[in-house]
């Protein structure tokens, strides 16, 4: 790995404040290797950790109040009179929300250094490449967040989008359209979560079911009373 190395082998993994210790400063430049930007300021490069007091998925960027769903544990999280680093990356919420992923996999060699640990949501984290060679970790890691916004791929929902509409013969635009004018709490009870999370079919799928069903109240609409069907948002 072309960073800087830890002191020693750990045995057991450090917890999550030292882990955002470590790498709060560190950015991946665009060959992907590591550099802190504290001493290399005028170099180019994604930034690892996004906000230092609002815990999120370092790689998809989803906060952690998306992921938590007992209400109390944020609460405990956002408490202003608690708000040093380390109770925040050691928050219980934090913990259980954020993994330590390793880069260079335990099975192949990996060890519990913070060198070799970044915190990822669940998702991502199942999702990352096991290989011995850091800069693939690092490529796969910056196009995500390239992609990513508060822990939606943005390219893939719109490629997603882009297949039902290629089934049901309606336009994106149209759709898209439509969910601006909708309120996310109407997707609560339209979709369900798959092992703690969203799929994106679900999710997508959940939007066009209720643009289908509007497109069609208002064929219906129209066809009562005798107006020529034309649709358009």
């Amino acid at each position: 790995m072309e960073q800087e190395k830890s002191n020693f082998n750990r045995k057991t993994p450090p917890s999550h404040y030292e882990i955002f210790k470590y790498w709060k400063t560190k950015i991946i430049t665009p060959n992907y290797n590591i550099v802190d930007y504290l001493e290399k300021p005028n170099v180019d490069g994604i930034k690892i950790v996004i906000d230092e007091g609002e815990p999120s998925c370092w790689c998809c960027s989803k906060p952690i109040n998306q992921l938590e769903k007992n209400k109390s544990c944020t609460q405990s999280l956002y408490n202003t009179t608690n708000r040093n680093k380390k109770n925040i990356w050691n928050n219980k919420s934090v913990k259980s929300h954020l993994n330590r992923c390793h880069i260079i996999p335990k099975g192949l060699g990996g060890n519990y250094d913070v060198d070799n640990l970044f915190l990822m949501c669940p998702k991502c984290h199942a999702e990352t490449p096991d290989v011995i060679y850091p800069k693939i970790f690092f490529a796969w890691f910056c196009k995500l967040r390239r992609e990513c916004l508060l822990g939606k791929n943005i390219v893939e929902y719109k490629e997603v989008l882009q297949q039902y509409c290629d089934l049901f013969n309606i336009q994106s635009e149209d759709v898209m359209k439509y969910v601006a004018t909708v309120k996310m709490s109407e997707l609560t009870n339209k979709c369900n979560d798959h092992k703690g999370y969203f799929l994106i079919c679900s999710e997508v799928g959940a939007v066009v079911g209720m643009y289908l069903k509007y497109k069609n109240n208002i064929r219906k609409f129209k066809k009562a009373k005798g107006e020529q069907i034309k649709f358009n948002l």
